[in-house]
């Protein structure tokens, strides 16, 4: 359920310096389970969530340039340093690095295969 897929929209602005030819939206993934009600995966990730945990969702957008065809693998990581006078400093930091590309999504699905008793 890691898997928040982005699509390719258009939308107009009046803005001739702020118009882009595609933005990539924020979708999402059904989680299908029998017997069970069929829903949406939603990000957990903070940076995915945005729009989501207001009263009124809105749409998420992203400039098509800031994601390459390769993909992304976004990671939350700690960082510490010592200031000169020796205090310590620690934040929360994000690490962007390039993904595997799209021959391999590494999206797989359940896929069961009968096999005959002669091949067990």
């Amino acid at each position: 359920e890691n898997r928040i897929p982005l699509l390719p929209v258009q939308i107009p602005d009046s803005r001739p310096a702020q118009r882009r030819t595609l933005l990539l939206q924020r979708a999402a993934m059904p989680r299908i389970v029998p017997g069970f009600p069929n829903r949406r995966i939603r990000p957990r990730a903070q940076i995915l969530r945005k729009g989501l945990d207001g009263p009124v969702r809105e749409p998420y957008y992203i400039f098509e340039e800031e994601v390459p065809r390769t993909g992304l693998v976004v990671q939350s990581c700690w960082r510490r340093t010592r200031w000169y006078d020796g205090s310590i400093a620690v934040w929360a930091a994000r690490r962007k690095t390039a993904g595997r590309g799209e021959a391999d999504g590494q999206l797989r699905f359940d896929l069961l295969v009968e096999k005959n008793k002669e091949e067990v």
